[in-house]
């Protein structure tokens, strides 16, 4: 059965064993060059398979055909793989799947990669996992990279909730001040006085029916949608701090207030009821 012959890296041909220790005798091989046939478990040099060379018979040997070691050597089945390529590859997975164990898991996984990829590369072909510590690394790297968008993301969730929050607050202020001077409109129509009921904004033609509904629509909640009116029975020339509207919905505890001057604030915590001196609400539509 031939051998395959390899000196660093590359491949010097196949041989009989009466031409290899032909060729130990001669000097075309050396007693360090690699040796592999079907059967073995790894590479071996030709001093370990061979021993002691005694002068051979002459036999014409072929010439060597040079070809990269990679192409004829025996496939990586036959070539134990590395351990580290193994753990890189497993860790790998394990980290791309809990966002890089908090980056302990993928500085670990990064580092064998590489030390594995480095022992494949010095072994000269005798070791395999090569493709192992490739992915392990990708891995490795990939569950950093979603690690810092985790990061980030709950960082700039706060932020993103907040503007939100404020951009409601800004149009739930405006709805507010909207009613309230259609609330004056309407008393300078009618003696002074407020509605009894906001919807007597739409049938004395204030406001039109899409308009009023639009106005209704707190956007600080779904739950809670709308505000409470508290002007029916008041007149124009009350107190100017005399709330007329409260929103039913609140943000971190306080409400948005309308009163009569139309000032409109989020300021009225949670809870409170509009001044003793107004009236009892009338809720809104």
């Amino acid at each position: 059965m031939d051998y395959h012959v390899a000196r660093n890296g590359e491949q010097l041909g196949q041989f009989t064993a009466e031409e290899i220790r032909h060729g130990l005798f001669d000097g075309k091989f050396q007693p360090t060059d690699l040796a592999w046939k079907d059967g073995q478990a790894d590479w071996q040099p030709l001093s370990a398979l061979f021993g002691q060379i005694t002068p051979p018979s002459r036999v014409k040997s072929p010439p060597a055909t040079q070809v990269p070691l990679s192409s004829t050597v025996a496939p990586d089945y036959h070539s134990p793989t590395n351990g580290m390529a193994i753990a890189a590859l497993v860790m790998g997975i394990v980290s791309i799947f809990t966002f890089g164990l908090c980056g302990i898991g993928s500085i670990v996984t990064i580092i064998l990669g590489h030390m594995a990829l480095t022992r494949v590369r010095q072994s000269g072909g005798s070791l395999g996992g090569k493709g192992m510590a490739v992915a392990g690394l990708v891995m490795g790297y990939a569950s950093i990279a979603l690690a810092i968008i985790g990061i980030l993301a709950s960082l700039a969730l706060p932020t993103f909730t907040r503007i939100q929050e404020r951009g409601n607050v800004t149009k739930s202020i405006s709805n507010v001040r909207q009613l309230n001077t259609a609330c004056r409109i309407y008393a300078s129509d009618h003696n002074g006085k407020l509605p009894s009921d906001l919807q007597e904004l739409v049938t004395s033609s204030v406001l039109d029916q899409d308009h009023f509904d639009k106005l209704l629509r707190c956007p600080l909640s779904t739950e809670y949608p709308g505000y409470d009116y508290f002007g029916a029975g008041v007149e124009d020339s009350a107190p100017g701090e005399t709330v007329i509207f409260l929103s039913k919905a609140d943000v971190r505890g306080k409400r948005i207030v309308g009163q009569l001057d139309g000032s409109t604030a989020l300021g009225l915590p949670s809870g409170s009821t509009a001044p003793a001196s107004s009236p009892a609400p009338v809720p809104a539509r």
